[in-house]
């Protein structure tokens, strides 16, 4: 109880140090009984006087331009790129890279590493609440359905939660009229259940600037004819009822992205040629998609392409010519029979097993950027999420890749999925920091690992045929920070050993590796994993380290990774008794057995792997129970957050 409740309240604080103090101010005092009452009042309901007063001094403190730059953000750009914001937010007056920073000093946003914009969500609540406390003329921003229709020319953004409206509301014709200056449209579903509960006149009249489109579920079959998106920045009509979007060719030079995932009507793409700025492009799970047009190849600033799972797809450019293009994701397109050709830096490439099947493009000698590929075949690893994978019937599964591999010279992530008939891997460049083989299940054979590789996270989950060789170049990787593949029994380098999650060692050593058996329980499905590991020294806690994994395993599987604790106060010249404590994320899966490898200053010079390929003995998991993995159901949303 403790435990989940601090997990969901390190959750709801997240970076926020504001966060933090209005946690430990609501759960002063009371019981644990009343933590989850507490908790649940925070994330789901409007907040209190006491929450809100906390929370509202750094916003008060802002300037008028850095808190209209807060509200957007709170509305409409929360988890976008840093970039996005500035070019959305470029016609008017604000600062915003300057604003960025301002709110960012006060914690009021996270600035991610890639540079992604991140607010709390207790401090969108106070943007949200801003707003409803001023007098209806003086809005700027409208939530709710009913407000629209008497929307004023002050009005510059709507953010509209459908799944909060009781009964369907329709938008009239003439709705948007007098709000000439509304620049951000935004109607979105948290429910997701797909229900329409907005309706539109089919010649409903869109505002004649707007910069941000962004509608769940649009229930048109195509946008009205009156529709003009010269000025449009982002247009995002997820899960929506179109089949096509417009007729003939459109002014769209300030167009830089467009998220049609989960068009499952969606026949026809636009012709795009005047897109000439367009960045990003998702066309994820357009089912009904046949072909993308030959102009989409052309456009010059082109940076990303998502058209996963477009089953139906089967015509795509030839080649893309952008230089621009760094990440293409072509997983599922069942009927495309070829790898495309790049001219360009491409360095995220996700492709289906079949495309692997006729001659490779021209151009792969040019892929010299290629720094992740992904090869997904017919079967899927995660058949209890709610990833929807189309059933492909597998004739056309691979059984081998040929050796161009090694020849990507600077390939650091290689991912390997659900390819039935792959027995063994072919040679690989030495520069991989992370291999993952995931329900191959007939891979019975590896290539050498070269020793000074430095791979960190070798992976082989529901691989259960491979050979006890297989198994020992796996197991045996010393400098390796995770590796997982199935097994029944702890390796024989683990000399310290115990049933169970808890292990004592005497040691005076710092530098272990550590070998967990984790099995799913009776009647579940497995799952994902990850590993807390406390360590206590002589009876105290000196430690606590999460071990992320994100291996989806089906039966007894080996984690192993390395753990060090701090050298410090001369305890290692002192007999000390070390006490491994580990847990899982998941209720469904159980530790069944731990072991230890203590690592003395010798090991760091042993030769742990030889040259030569291994391949199966007799003594292999059996493979016979193992189910096909095709069900579940599609959810693309990765990119709204």
């Amino acid at each position: 109880m403790v435990l989940k409740a601090w997990s969901k309240s390190d959750k709801l604080c997240g970076n926020l140090p504001l966060g933090l103090r209005v946690m430990g101010a609501n759960l002063r005092g009371k019981k644990e009984d009343g933590w989850e009452g507490v908790l649940h009042r925070l994330e789901n309901s409007s907040l209190d006087r006491k929450i809100d007063a906390v929370l509202r001094v750094g916003y008060d403190s802002l300037h008028e331009g850095d808190q209209s730059l807060f509200l957007h953000i709170a509305f409409f750009f929360n988890y976008e790129l840093e970039d996005h914001v500035m070019d959305m937010l470029a016609e008017g007056s604000l600062d915003v890279r300057l604003g960025l920073k301002t709110l960012a000093s006060k914690s009021l946003i996270h600035v991610l590493t890639e540079g992604r914009v991140v607010m709390h969500k207790l401090l969108q609540q106070v943007g949200r609440q801003t707003v409803q406390r001023q007098e209806p003329w003086k809005r700027k921003f409208l939530t709710d359905a009913h407000e629209i229709e008497s929307g004023s020319r002050s009005v510059t953004g709507i953010s509209l939660n459908t799944s909060t409206i009781a009964d369907a509301v329709c938008i009239s014709k003439s709705a948007f009229k007098n709000m000439r200056n509304l620049r951000f449209l935004s109607v979105y579903e948290t429910r997701r259940d797909r229900d329409v509960r907005v309706h539109v006149h089919e010649d409903m009249e869109f505002p004649p600037r707007l910069r941000l489109l962004d509608w769940d579920v649009y229930p048109g079959k195509c946008l009205p004819r009156t529709f003009t998106p010269e000025y449009l920045v982002g247009l995002d009509l997820r899960h929506n009822m179109l089949e096509k979007l417009w007729e003939g060719i459109q002014p769209l030079t300030n167009l830089k992205k467009m998220v049609l995932t989960n068009s499952l009507c969606l026949k026809e793409l636009p012709e795009l040629s005047k897109a000439t700025n367009l960045e990003r492009l998702y066309l994820a799970g357009c089912e009904s998609l046949v072909e993308i047009p030959s102009s989409i190849g052309n456009l010059p600033k082109l940076e990303e392409l998502h058209a996963d799972f477009c089953i139906n797809l089967e015509v795509v450019p030839t080649l893309f010519s952008s230089s621009s293009l760094d990440r293409v994701n072509l997983v599922g397109c069942w009927q495309l029979k070829q790898i495309p050709s790049f001219y360009g830096n491409v360095t995220n490439l996700t492709v289906t097993d079949t495309m692997l099947l006729q001659e490779l493009p021209e151009t792969i000698g040019l892929w010299s950027s290629l720094e992740s590929l992904s090869i997904w075949g017919s079967v899927n690893p995660y058949p209890f999420t709610n990833l929807n994978f189309p059933e492909r019937s597998g004739a056309d599964d691979i059984g081998s890749i040929t050796d161009w591999l090694k020849d990507l010279h600077v390939l650091r992530h290689l991912y390997i999925v659900g390819c039935p008939k792959l027995a063994s891997l072919p040679e690989l460049p030495p520069s991989l920091k992370t291999i993952i083989i995931n329900a191959c299940e007939s891979l019975e054979t590896l290539t050498c690992f070269h020793i000074d590789s430095g791979i960190e996270d070798l992976n082989f989950p529901n691989c259960f045929k491979l050979g006890q060789e297989a198994r020992r170049v796996i197991t045996q990787q010393t400098f390796c920070k995770i590796a997982c593949l199935p097994g029944k029994e702890m390796p024989a380098e683990f000399d310290h050993r115990a049933l169970g999650s808890f292990l004592t060692i005497p040691s005076v050593f710092y530098r272990f590796r550590v070998c967990l058996l984790v099995t799913p329980k009776p009647h579940t499905y497995g799952g994902f994993v990850s590993v807390m590991c406390r360590t206590s020294l002589n009876g105290c806690l000196i430690a606590e380290e999460m071990i992320e994994s994100l291996s989806c395993i089906r039966r007894e599987h080996l984690f192993i990774f390395p753990y060090e604790l701090f050298e410090e106060d001369g305890w290692l010249e002192q007999d000390n008794e070390v006490l491994f404590q580990f847990s899982v994320s998941s209720d469904q899966l159980e530790i069944v057995e731990c072991g230890v490898q203590i690592l003395t200053t010798d090991d760091d010079d042993e030769s742990i792997l030889s040259a030569g390929s291994y391949k199966t003995c007799s003594e292999e998991l059996s493979g016979d129970d193992y189910e096909s993995l095709s069900d579940g159901s599609i959810e693309f949303d990765e990119h709204r957050q």
